[in-house]
């Protein structure tokens, strides 16, 4: 102690650790059983248990290893490596997502698109180009490419053919069967079959009481033997027309703006009460003026008001294999009576409609993919315009209804604003949506149609400056041929372009 006394002073007991072994399984040996007791340890083996607990198992060690939490330490090379395949790959001219594998023995380039050297290797002569499609040899890319470049070509060029005037105005226009047959309906609610090439009235019959709306025909497969069949819509009813004989087969009440599916046994119809989301489907083949199903949206027949956005200038469509149905942005199956998908509308106005290709739908302006009903691009020149595909499906017409189809002139059709582009349509790219030709008609299109053999186009435009029925015109064109004063037109097209001129006015 302080004072220097001794004092004796005890040793401290060591303690003693118990270890605990587990319990074996069931199966094991006797001889573990028996280590089951609890033993003293005198300390001597500490250093060799520590060591032993700082060595994880196998198992326990690549459930580390592979662990998100412990990732493996990246040595200073590693890195030094990275950096340097990075800065090859920044250089690269056409960089890509999905890298092959990186090699160190030779630099890193990313593979050239085959798009760039077939561009390069395209032809701007189309007779050069039909002939390299002809070859074996020609690539697939290249072919694409050729036939791409030729859709072009030919759709940038029409042909102006004839033209047909009368008192009445006309409303609506479909070729029936053929090229050669043109239907037309006017305000007063009559159908006329017009001669395409001599512009003459073959027949006219009456149809409806009030102006025809839209005019949809029905060519059927040449194996069947069935006539083409036409239906005729106005404001609250629908007629089958009887092509042969030329009279009314069916007439479908309450409804409006009817379409076929691709086989024309059955008939989709909205119904006429704006108030009602509901479609109407109708049998052909049995003849009765009773739908056989009904679709209705009960969210939007509750609200009590009138829906925009799905009445007016949208017409109800079947899908590509008669088993969807498309109208606005309501998607129904046929399966069920309620729709299974609503899609967002970004913009009024404007139409809906299946993309042939039975993969997109096409809403206003937008595009959206039927699989996973998401948005897949916007494509501008459609914003609030009637639209329509060719009959091979690669190529899209749109035109916007200018004010000129007011309801004081044209008492069935719906009264719209004005567009930067309302005298003219254009030609767009089913496949990218890109334009095409915008073709300057110089007046405003009420409405267009496509003949089944893609080689003839039919409008029916009114003069801006003069929004009377006298005005209104149904005027062909021929797709693939330029101006009569281009040099590729014949001396005796220009002459009877000119005898037409001159008999409108």
């Amino acid at each position: 102690d302080k004072h220097g006394v001794m004092v004796s002073v005890k040793a401290k007991p060591e303690k003693i650790r118990l270890h605990l072994k587990p319990r074996p399984r069931k199966g094991g040996s006797g001889k573990r059983g028996l280590d089951n007791e609890p033993r003293a340890d005198t300390g001597m083996d500490d250093s060799r248990e520590v060591k032993r607990a700082k060595q994880p198992k196998r198992h326990e060690a690549a459930e580390v290893s592979g662990g998100k939490k412990n990732s493996r330490v990246k040595s200073k090379l590693d890195s030094i490596i990275m950096s340097h395949l990075k800065h090859q790959h920044c250089e690269c001219e056409n960089p890509i997502s999905v890298l092959p594998p990186f090699s160190l023995m030779e630099p890193h380039v990313c593979p050239t698109a085959k798009f760039k050297e077939a561009v390069e290797n395209t032809r701007p002569n189309v007779t050069c180009r039909l002939l390299n499609m002809q070859s074996q040899a020609h690539p697939w890319d290249q072919k694409c490419l050729d036939r791409k470049l030729n859709k072009h070509f030919v759709h940038s060029r029409f042909r102006h053919m004839r033209t047909v005037k009368d008192d009445t105005a006309f409303t609506a226009c479909s070729f029936m069967g053929n090229c050669q047959q043109l239907v037309v309906g006017t305000d007063s609610g009559d159908l006329r079959l017009l001669d395409t090439f001599s512009g003459e009235v073959v027949d006219c019959f009456d149809s409806h009481s009030s102006a025809i709306h839209s005019l949809c025909t029905m060519q059927p497969q040449a194996q069947n033997g069935w006539q083409p069949l036409l239906l005729s819509s106005a404001s609250n009813e629908v007629v089958l027309w009887d092509t042969v004989e030329l009279k009314s087969q069916t007439t479908f009440q309450h409804v409006y703006d009817g379409s076929f599916d691709s086989f024309g046994t059955r008939i989709v119809c909205p119904s006429s009460n704006r108030k009602l989301a509901k479609l109407f489907i109708f049998d052909v083949c049995s003849g009765r003026s009773s739908p056989v199903q009904s679709l209705e949206d009960p969210a939007r027949n509750g609200c009590g008001r009138y829906n925009a956005d799905l009445h007016g200038r949208n017409a109800a469509h079947f899908g590509h294999e008669d088993k969807l149905v498309l109208w606005g942005s309501l998607l129904w199956d046929l399966r069920m009576s309620t729709p299974i998908h609503r899609y967002d509308r970004f913009t009024d106005g404007g139409r809906s409609q299946f993309h042939p290709n039975g993969l997109e739908i096409v809403l206003n302006s937008e595009v959206w993919d039927l699989r996973t009903h998401k948005l897949l691009r916007s494509v501008p020149s459609l914003d609030g315009a009637n639209f329509v595909f060719n009959h091979t499906g690669d190529v899209v017409y749109s035109w916007h209804t200018g004010a000129a189809a007011t309801e004081e002139a044209f008492p069935g059709l719906p009264s719209l604003g004005r567009h930067p582009i309302q005298t003219a349509f254009k030609v767009l790219d089913a496949h990218d949506y890109r334009d095409i030709s915008t073709i300057n008609i110089e007046r405003n299109v009420v409405d267009l149609s496509i003949a089944p053999e893609d080689n003839v186009l039919a409008t029916i435009s009114i003069d801006p400056m003069d929004q009377y029925a006298s005005s209104c015109a149904v005027r062909t064109y021929e797709i693939g041929r330029r101006k009569p004063q281009d040099c590729d037109s014949d001396l005796e097209d220009d002459d009877d372009d000119d005898d037409d001129d001159d008999s409108e006015d």
